[in-house]
């Protein structure tokens, strides 16, 4: 109930003040497939500071190749060989609290379910410092061929979807 009270005191969600706790002081989250460490750049803001709304989604897309580069992912020779894409189709964010210059921040990727031909990456942005929850992002690819058509997920990617890397 007091967690309440300070998220309506400040005008934010709960979920921004930080990990919630069970009554044995633990977290009531599952980890993350993923986490990557960062900070919000100068050129990630506005005037103000604070990071431009787009700007999020390029912090996250590098999330995004960190995590297929740990998984054994090689993005450089899928493009090189177009043996398959993956597109991003949609992106949506919800913004909690402000990410300024020089804000450490650590990016989790907390959720991947493959499709039958695309994949859903759900994100947490955090603060390093506090653990408080800045934003969340969902993020949708397709994969296609080289000449655009739609195909079946990739088992390399529907197998790093597990939080596994892949074999090889």
């Amino acid at each position: 109930m007091a967690r309440e009270a300070v998220a309506r005191f400040f005008e934010v969600p709960a979920a921004a003040l930080g990990p919630e706790l069970n009554r044995d002081g633990l977290m009531n989250r599952k980890p993350p497939l993923f986490s990557h460490e960062t900070m919000v750049r100068l050129y990630h803001t506005d005037a103000a500071g604070i990071i431009f709304y787009g700007r999020l989604f390029e912090l996250v897309h590098e999330a995004w190749e960190a995590f297929c580069e740990a998984f054994g992912v090689d993005i450089g020779r899928i493009l090189d060989t177009r043996e398959f894409l993956l597109p991003i189709v949609h992106v949506e964010a919800d913004y909690f609290l402000p990410m300024r210059t020089g804000t450490p921040i650590r990016i989790d990727l907390i959720d991947a379910r493959p499709g039958n031909s695309s994949v859903t990456f759900e994100y947490e942005l955090r603060g390093l410092r506090d653990d408080a929850l800045l934003a969340k992002a969902r993020v949708v690819q397709v994969a296609i061929d080289g000449a655009g058509r739609k195909i079946p997920l990739p088992e390399a990617i529907r197998t790093i979807c597990t939080g596994r890397p892949t074999p090889g």
